[in-house]
């Protein structure tokens, strides 16, 4: 599956990578992929433009955080391949014009929400328990070696997408990957609070709006809540549904 991938990677000269939305898995996989193409192929120039701005919770990661652009603040212009990580390439919002202004479309993901996404290339695959396993299936295709930048980023996404591994859909080659990370040295304590324990203040006091405007129904089953654009503002939103989720009954939370 990698190797249609691989094949629009390796012919490429200018990258785009963007997402949907910059959570954890979402950077996870585009700074992995960075990283990766840049030991296989340093010569190559890879760009991030997305709809927002890098979160602050996930600096740590980035070893280059200049690699992150807004897309309203960057000149549209041609790329030899663009790739949407870790989303669908409908929802990409103001980046994309970026994206679609590309020779050669891309994307990596594991929603079975983007199965069939238009695109000219794709590595997906929805058993997979987050989109950075996928950059480790292609970073193994590539026979690049996984270093600690590579496996911290990497991590992060797993963990995020997973819950630490709470999630129904971890499998056993995700603890297998996790152990093969963990190996190469990372600070797994560290990533696990950065990415999903340490909180700014405007998103715990969202998490308090969004509790104190929660919805049950169906029976105790279907917990949701919303926010409005005004309370959120440039916030961010990322993992505050799990609180709906986790609610003692509740099957399925929506945000």
């Amino acid at each position: 599956m990698p190797q249609s991938m691989a094949n629009a990677l390796a012919s490429a000269q200018d990258i785009l990578l963007t997402t949907t939305e910059l959570d954890g898995d979402a950077v996870g996989a585009i700074v992995g992929l960075q990283l990766v193409i840049a030991k296989k192929w340093p010569q190559k120039a890879v760009f991030a433009i997305t709809h927002e701005a890098l979160p602050s919770r996930y600096e740590f990661i980035v070893p280059d955080t200049a690699l992150f652009q807004r897309a309203s603040q960057v000149e549209a212009r041609t790329y030899d391949l663009s790739i949407v990580l870790d989303g669908d390439p409908e929802r990409l919002r103001t980046a994309g014009e970026h994206y679609q202004n590309a020779a050669v479309t891309g994307i990596i993901d594991h929603h079975k929400s983007s199965i069939g996404a238009r695109c000219d290339v794709s590595l997906h695959d929805p058993q997979a328990a987050s989109t950075t396993e996928l950059i480790l299936q292609l970073c193994d295709h590539l026979n690049v070696e996984i270093d600690i930048a590579i496996a911290r980023a990497i991590y992060a996404g797993l963990i995020f997408d997973t819950s630490v591994f709470r999630y129904g859909h971890t499998a056993p080659r995700s603890l297998r990957a996790a152990a093969r990370l963990v190996e190469t040295g990372i600070d797994h304590r560290r990533i696990v609070e950065k990415v999903l324990f340490e909180q700014s203040l405007d998103k715990v006091r969202l998490r308090g709006r969004m509790i104190e405007k929660m919805n049950i129904e169906h029976d105790g089953l279907f917990a949701w809540s919303s926010l409005s654009v005004e309370e959120v503002c440039d916030s961010e939103t990322g993992g505050l549904v799990d609180d709906l989720v986790f609610v003692e009954g509740v099957e399925v939370g929506a945000l």
